[in-house]
């Protein structure tokens, strides 16, 4: 896992994009789309992942990125809105395959799914938020932006698709702080 992780700091001059962020930015994108991904967060004591599939890896406010998009109802958000941060374990691997969808649906209100699921935990570098191990990509978020995003500024055929009255999206955008 050590070599997976790399310290952004490392990196120089700080105003440009760190290479471990570029590495294996493309296969994980895709295996994120594809298959999912755990996003995990923590709050004091309390660990909870959950499943995701949608994100975007990127370069905003001079900062690498990564934006993820959770449910207001998720227990996820209750969470992230206390801790401000976040990690993306992406898998590269089939094997996880019914962690993934066992991850994206219980509810950690009820369930402790690192448990259930026989996750592994691995200590971040950075941030208080472990990692799911047995991944193959890591990324460590600091929230920069929490944004509730409602149906009005969604195009029509978002709204169709995925808006469900009274449950709106929350847009989280973490600034990447090691990877």
């Amino acid at each position: 896992m050590e070599q997976q992780l790399r310290n952004t700091e490392d990196h120089e001059p700080k105003n440009q994009m760190p290479v471990a962020f570029l590495e294996q930015m493309e296969l994980a994108t895709d295996w994120l789309h594809r298959r999912g991904a755990f996003l995990t967060t923590k709050d004091k004591e309390e660990i909870n992942t959950m499943t995701i599939a949608w994100g975007s890896i990127g370069f905003l406010f001079g900062k690498p990125t990564l934006t993820v998009m959770v449910r207001k109802s998720r227990h996820t958000t209750q969470l992230l809105q206390a801790s401000k941060e976040f990690t993306v374990s992406v898998p590269f691997s089939e094997d996880m395959g019914e962690k993934l969808f066992a991850c994206g649906t219980q509810s950690g209100r009820t369930v402790d799914k690192i448990s259930t699921c026989q996750l592994t935990l691995a200590d971040s570098q950075v941030i208080d938020t472990p990692v799911i191990g047995d991944c193959e990509r890591y990324y460590e978020c600091k929230v920069i932006v929490a944004q509730e995003i409602t149906a009005p500024v969604l195009s029509e055929e978002i709204r169709q698709e995925h808006v469900i009255a009274d449950d709106p999206y929350y847009c989280y955008i973490g600034e990447i702080v090691h990877c």
